[in-house]
């Protein structure tokens, strides 16, 4: 987009078609004289025309307190009511306070948001140092630190995120007990809390992911698709998002329905390839090597789970690295060969060792013994 926020019209035509919006607000931020400011304007995509801007200027410590000047201005100028004076003090109460806090959070966040875990714990170690009061620094920590495969620091990060949010609203604690409880995989109380949260807000597109994949671990493969064809209902482009046919392959999995599976695995794959969403399409590659298995094309299996395999690597997900390697061991011993299934499995259960996970460990040892069985080494197999 240009200054003035018209843009060209190949890029208005590509915001249409990803996001199907008709309507962009297009932030900027900028300081100068010890002075912040914040302007805002709202894009008509079709014709590249603004339909209302603003701007507020005052201390830069103040983002929020800008922001809501700035957004009643806009609100005003369409003769929208303004927003109840609850929203600013949530807003308040979930982002770092100071200016050094947040540019630390949105650098760590920025790098989440683009599967960059490794890159987000940094910033967000030094942001949560800055300003501890704010839980969003917390919260987003606990999601790294997931992702990089530390699941006791995830939990601790968790639990100061709910401990800091004790007066927001019931929006963000409902989110963060949810969050709290998947990383301790308590997963009753996480899709409770879930599932609250879409009956209260039910365009909540992440919520309704979170929950599917919550009932799919908790063996309730029928729920989850039942939330997913709810989910489906949301008009585009949530109800098009690429992560629904993932979870949708997998629920097809646990029922055995192979067919069904590979095509939303494929769907998942095209949707995924066509937005550019790395562990998105990641997860959706594995599906679709999972479904090329159950239906006996090992080839393809092999070289949809290995090409997922490098997207993990190049986003430095431990977990995701270590799920390949699990899927392409059982695949391999389809194939007959149990002693390249037993040397991935150990690379397996090194990893699940290094990150503490227990259940990861227990579940590779039960296939390393039926690889070392397959071998004729029984004794072996007894010794795991």
């Amino acid at each position: 987009l240009t200054a003035s926020g018209a843009g060209d019209a190949e890029l208005r035509g590509a915001v249409r078609g990803e996001l199907s919006a008709a309507v962009l607000a297009v932030p900027a931020w900028s300081t100068s004289g010890g002075l912040g400011r914040v302007s805002i304007r709202l894009l008509d995509v079709g014709s590249g025309s603004v339909l209302a801007e603003a701007a507020a200027t005052g201390s830069p410590d103040d983002l929020v307190g800008l922001l809501g000047r700035a957004a009643a201005d806009v609100r005003r100028g369409l003769s929208l009511p303004p927003l109840a004076a609850s929203d600013e003090v949530a807003v308040r109460a979930w982002f770092p306070g100071t200016s050094e806090a947040r540019k630390l959070w949105a650098a760590g966040f920025a790098a989440l948001q683009a599967d960059r875990a490794r890159e987000a714990v940094g910033p967000l170690e030094k942001a949560e140092k800055a300003d501890p009061k704010s839980p969003a620094t917390p919260s987003a920590l606990a999601e790294a630190y997931r992702l990089t495969g530390h699941p006791e620091k995830a939990e601790a990060a968790a639990r100061r995120a709910l401990k800091a949010a004790e007066a927001a609203d019931a929006d963000t604690r409902r989110l963060l007990e949810a969050r709290a409880s998947e990383i301790a995989r308590d997963l009753p109380a996480a899709a409770q809390a879930l599932g609250r949260q879409l009956e209260a807000r039910a365009d909540d597109l992440d919520s309704g992911v979170r929950l599917s994949w919550a009932q799919l671990d908790a063996g309730l493969a029928k729920d989850a698709l039942v939330t997913l064809e709810k989910l489906r209902r949301l008009p585009a482009p949530l109800g098009n998002d690429p992560r629904l046919d993932v979870a949708e392959a997998y629920a097809r999995e646990a029922l055995g329905d192979g067919q069904t599976m590979m095509a939303a695995a494929e769907r998942a794959v095209a949707t995924s390839q066509a937005v550019g969403r790395g562990s998105v399409l990641a997860s959706a590659l594995v599906a679709r090597g999972m479904a090329s298995s159950s239906l006996g094309d090992p080839a393809k299996a092999l070289a949809s789970i290995d090409e997922a395999q490098k997207i993990y690597e190049s986003l430095g997900d431990p977990h995701g690295i270590t799920r390949c390697l699990e899927q392409n061991a059982e695949i391999v011993l389809r194939k007959g060969d149990a002693a390249g299934a037993e040397r991935l499995l150990r690379q397996a259960l090194a990893r699940h060792r290094e990150y503490g996970d227990l259940v990861g460990q227990a579940r590779v040892l039960q296939n390393s013994g039926t690889a070392l069985l397959e071998q004729g080494k029984g004794k072996d197999a007894a010794r795991l």
